[in-house]
């Protein structure tokens, strides 16, 4: 008996299969099955089109074992694409056939317009919200530059160059050389040079990369602590040490993946290229690709709402059985206090302050499913342990920070690895939880917040204080503990 409930996307890219296998749980996307496989099909493709019996291999054994997995799944629930190294083939009538008697389903092969757009949607569905994005995809054999406004992809090309293809070209010896690099990203500059201009015209507020090579860099990022970020500077300092280094074998750079570094000098020179030429200062690492595209294709009647970050919080919401309108009385406290103290903030402050407040105001009670005690330290285990479509890496670290300390005593090694302005954020967050300890409305007092430097003043009316012993007596015990960490709450009426 096949399954309705369970949806599954499979592309088959020029150096890796991938499958997804999802079901919709609270309006939001649950993964419950990711394989990948590296099959290098476009190692195995020559210059006439022709795949060699080894890649059909590989590609086979791969298919093999998806089809053993999406066997209970309907067959209408089951998308499966192939891209550039297909589309490269001169007879794919006489490799499909084989390929889909392995599978039990049919491949198609899509369009380099088809795969840009569909990629786009699959990092804007699940990626922190952006207005303008550049979307980069490094595949195989092909490379997608997306820009757009939103839901929107504006200027899409599918670029003739990929990891696999770009080392097996200009690498082919597993030598590394100044020559060889500098070629092959002269190589990727001229692919991308006649659409430069569009590019540039149209503009983007963040760059986002999605695909093996910006996932294996975030890998290599964590092990450079003194890097914050993916950025241009940093890419040519990687490709100084490559060359230094002088082959494929003796690339030892901390964090990169062994079934990476094949073709890890491929893919560095493509996006160097696309960096010099459009002149990208910092990349972001995307959460969703291809696959995650098809999906959201599928299912997007499904799901609440097209923003990513509030399914996320709305299905968590459900999923916890979280108190709705406590929810709402913390935020509306703590979005006021922000408000107050940042009254003419620039646009991009206020808007990332009011998103951490709104998210960690939802989530400030998640870790009660798991124990009273200790429960905000269990909010942040929950979300640092969860997927969350619609977060970066930071937003999930910023908010980890927020939900660990919103309440109880605070330890001044973490909060010495806070930034100021996330402090402001957590000060706040815990007066709004104190605030909405009676969970009712009306017993929350119009106040007013000012702060200058390290000093909150808290007005309040005259009478609230003798009126409210209770929360009186939690603001003073907040009083202590902010006096511990070297900041000041003073509370007038």
């Amino acid at each position: 008996m096949r399954s309705n409930h369970y949806y599954a996307a499979i592309d088959l890219g020029s150096n890796s299969f991938h499958m997804i296998v999802v079901r919709v749980v609270a309006g939001a996307i649950q993964v419950v099955t990711r394989i990948r496989r590296k099959v290098r099909l476009a190692s195995g493709l020559n210059a006439q089109g022709e795949l060699d019996e080894a890649a059909i291999k590989r590609a086979c054994d791969c298919l093999a074992l998806f089809a053993d997995r999406v066997q209970d799944i309907a067959a209408d629930n089951i998308q499966v694409v192939a891209t550039a190294a297909f589309r490269k083939l001169a007879h794919p009538q006489q490799v499909l056939p084989r390929l889909e008697a392995v599978l039990g389903h049919r491949i198609s092969i899509i369009s380099g317009q088809q795969e840009a757009q569909t990629i786009y949607q699959g990092v804007v569905y699940t990626s922190a919200e952006q207005q303008r994005p550049l979307v980069i995809d490094i595949g195989g054999a092909s490379t997608e530059v997306i820009a757009g406004e939103g839901a929107q992809a504006n200027i899409l090309h599918s670029l003739d160059m990929g990891c696999v293809v770009w080392q097996n070209h200009f690498f082919a010896e597993n030598q590394i050389s100044e020559t060889a690099c500098e070629s092959a990203i002269s190589a990727s500059q001229r692919l991308i040079a006649s659409f430069q201009h569009d590019y540039q015209h149209h503009g983007w507020q963040a760059v986002l990369g999605a695909s093996g090579t910006f996932k294996a860099l975030d890998e290599m990022l964590c092990q450079h602590p003194q890097q914050d970020q993916i950025s241009h500077a940093w890419l040519e300092q990687l490709l100084q040490q490559a060359i230094q280094a002088g082959s494929i074998e003796r690339l030892n750079f901390a964090g990169l993946n062994p079934e990476r570094q094949p073709v890890f000098m491929g893919g560095l020179c493509i996006l160097l290229g696309l960096c010099r030429s459009l002149n990208i200062e910092t990349i972001q690492v995307a959460n969703g690709a291809l696959r995650e595209g098809l999906i959201y294709q599928q299912l997007k009647h499904l799901l609440q709402g097209d923003c990513a970050r509030q399914r996320t919080l709305n299905s968590l919401l459900e999923t916890y059985h979280l108190d709705a309108e406590q929810i709402d009385r913390v935020r509306q406290v703590a979005l006021s206090c922000w408000r107050q103290i940042n009254p003419q903030p620039p646009l991009a402050t206020r808007r990332h302050g009011e998103q951490l407040l709104s998210a960690a105001s939802y989530l400030h009670e998640i870790g009660l499913q798991l124990n009273y005690q200790r429960s905000h330290e269990h909010s942040a285990y929950v979300i640092d342990n969860t997927d969350m479509p619609g977060f970066s890496v930071q937003e999930k670290q910023d908010l980890k920070a927020l939900l660990r300390d919103c309440r109880g005593y605070l330890s001044q090694p973490r909060l010495a690895q806070l930034t100021t302005p996330l402090i402001d954020l957590l000060r706040i967050l815990r007066l709004a939880i104190i605030f909405a300890q009676r969970r009712r409305h009306d017993v929350i007092p119009a106040m007013h917040l000012a702060c200058q430097q390290q000093q909150f003043t808290l007005t309040l009316p005259s009478d609230w204080q003798q009126q409210n012993p209770y929360v009186l007596s939690l603001l003073q015990d907040e009083q202590k503990i902010a006096q511990r960490v070297g900041w000041a709450l003073h509370i007038v009426d």
